[in-house]
């Protein structure tokens, strides 16, 4: 009986607790169906979006870059494809485990790489090394369940077919800085394109670049793509022709293989460039995935800088290839004329110093003509005083000396073509009588480029058109039509005289270029060896026992055929010695080439 009270008292506490325990089941079920609602009702649009971005990956595919030909449509500059090791943020999910592959596997930069990452959208691939081979892909591949956020992408590469030929006309590609994406001028630019930074790939980026395309895709758990939902193919760049001839650029790389310098040729009738090159060149495919630090510094510290352009960046005293400036000048201010003579015996005096002749037993009687023939030096010396600085600098701006020539490549420098003022400026220093008389014969201040000389001598040949000189013919298919030029304000007749003293550098009995004649090519010339160190009125110049930093430039400038003029040629050789010895035979091969073998222009 006890024990049945027991029971009965207890019965109430039970229920209670049944109660209690009910409620709480309950309250759980509203819990979840009101958490429920929120997702499914409240929160569908976000998640759902959300969900879909995890599903779906839209990539850029990038445009292939247009390709370069020679004026003949031989093809010079392509693309081909390559595979590029990429990381996508969004999908890395231990980043120390990434960082530790890549460098150990693939030897990157760990700063630059980190660096990076920190400022990468989160959906955007960042590139971690260009041109991975079929190997590292295979290792990539095999293993993106372990780093899913590692992806490899194909890519077009740059491929300059001919290596080194016409790198400076060319240029290169580089990964586009952070002052660039910057610029209003590469709007629509990403971190990590290609973009040129020199040469044509440079001035013809936004033709060349083309518009990249995308690609969007399913992907599954680890990101591989498993259909492709939409699809926009890329467009190409605008293919370039230039004037070049590839065959003559060949050559003219040939004949500098052992020698530092420029050479330029170019057609006289309308400035278009057949072949120009700068020395030692460089191969511009170390530049198409980036380049290794290893070559990079190679070149910064290669004593003859292949990486600057000498045919438009390059600035030397020219020497005696000047000479036609101040012996125009002086004809066309009436200083002297054809018959004028000097006679001096192998110097100049003035101001008690003694201005030598290359010559030092002197020429004898000197009239305009043998000035230029054999390039007597106290002709101009002479003359010079009453020609005056301020002249010879009018006269060769005339000329397109002393400024940019307008060349479709950038980077072009003045150079210099002095005057009072210039001195007066740049110096704080008046100008002196002394310093007219080295200017004469294109030393002292007178510093200039290949191309300047080049475009003087295209003028001289044509009867004094100045011309712009022009690489690019046509953009697609549309035919670039070069400027006009300017004509110069000089009496044809002493044109005449000009163009004769040159003939007679070749064709004349004592011509310092004599030896270059050719049976069936006519031409006419001028040879020059501009000193790079100043030495003592009486100290001998020595060519063996000076430091080859130290010797004199080697230069010859002319034109061909007489009859007809087409073609100017310029050769410079940096420290080459005497030009007509250097210089002269590779401006011979090159313009009997391109008139006796090509037939061009």
């Amino acid at each position: 009986m006890v024990v049945l009270n027991e029971r009965r008292d207890h019965h109430p506490y039970l229920y209670t607790r049944l109660l209690v325990l009910l409620g709480l089941i309950i309250l759980g079920f509203l819990i979840l169906g009101l958490r429920l609602w929120h997702i499914q009702i409240v929160q569908h649009e976000a998640l759902s979006q959300r969900a879909e971005i995890n599903r779906i990956r839209t990539y850029e595919v990038k445009a292939h870059r247009g390709k370069i030909f020679d004026r003949n449509e031989v093809l010079l500059v392509e693309n081909v494809p390559s595979y590029n090791l990429t990381v996508v943020k969004e999908n890395v999910n231990d980043l120390d485990a990434v960082v530790e592959l890549l460098v150990e596997r693939f030897e990157i930069d760990e700063a630059d790489f980190r660096s990076k990452y920190r400022r990468a959208n989160r959906f955007r691939p960042i590139i971690v090394k260009r041109d991975i081979s079929f190997e590292e892909v295979s290792f990539i591949e095999a293993r993106q369940f372990e780093y899913p956020g590692l992806r490899v992408d194909t890519a077009p590469k740059r491929h300059y077919i001919k290596d080194r030929m016409a790198s400076n006309v060319f240029g290169y590609l580089g990964e586009i800085s952070e002052s660039e994406l910057k610029n209003q001028r590469f709007m629509g630019y990403s971190s990590g394109d290609l973009v040129g930074k020199a040469g044509v790939e440079l001035t013809y980026e936004h033709f060349l670049r083309g518009i990249s395309g995308r690609v969007t895709y399913e992907v599954d758990a680890v990101n591989r793509p498993m259909r492709i939902i939409d699809q926009m193919d890329p467009i190409s760049g605008t293919d370039l022709r230039l004037s070049l001839d590839y065959r003559l650029q060949k050559r003219m790389d040939e004949l500098y293989e052992n020698f530092a310098g420029a050479a330029v040729a170019m057609d006289v009738r309308d400035g278009r460039i057949l072949a120009i090159g700068s020395y030692p060149n460089f191969n511009p495919n170390l530049f198409a995935t980036g380049i290794s630090r290893k070559d990079w510094n190679y070149l910064m510290s290669h004593n003859h800088h292949p990486l600057q352009d000498k045919s438009i960046r390059g600035i030397y005293p020219p020497g005696s290839l000047f000479k036609m400036i101040p012996a125009l000048a002086g004809l066309e201010l009436g200083v002297f004329d054809e018959t004028t003579t000097t006679n001096f015996p192998g110097y100049f005096e003035y101001g008690g110093r003694h201005y030598r002749d290359w010559r030092r037993t002197g020429h004898g009687v000197t009239d305009v003509y043998k000035s230029l023939e054999e390039s007597v030096d106290s002709f101009y010396y002479y003359h010079s005083l009453e020609i005056g600085i301020n002249n010879m600098a009018k006269y060769g701006r005339m000329f397109g000396l002393g400024q940019r020539t307008g060349i479709d490549i950038p980077g072009e420098r003045p150079g210099i073509l002095p005057t009072r003022d210039w001195k007066l400026r740049h110096r704080g220093e008046v100008w002196y009588p002394g310093d007219t008389i080295p200017a004469s014969i294109g030393q002292g201040y007178v510093t200039l480029t290949p191309l300047q000389l080049t475009v003087m001598t295209a003028a001289i040949a044509n009867g004094g058109k100045v011309l712009v000189p022009r690489l690019v013919t046509h953009i697609g298919d549309e035919e670039q039509e070069p400027p006009p030029g300017v004509q110069a304000d000089v009496d044809p007749r002493n044109l005449a005289i000009i163009q004769e003293g040159m003939r007679r550098v070749i064709y004349g009995e004592q011509g310092t270029g004599r030896h270059l004649r050719h049976p069936r090519i006519s031409m006419a010339g001028k040879s020059a060896t501009s000193q790079v160190i100043g030495l003592d009125p009486e100290e001998e110049y020595d060519e063996d026992n000076i430091y080859v930093g130290h010797r004199s430039h080697a230069w010859f400038a002319g034109y061909a055929p007489l009859e007809d003029p087409k073609i100017a040629v310029l050769v410079f050789v940096q420290n080459g010695g005497p030009g007509a010895r250097t210089a002269g035979p590779i401006f011979r091969d090159l313009i009997v080439y391109a008139l006796d073998e090509l037939k061009i222009p």
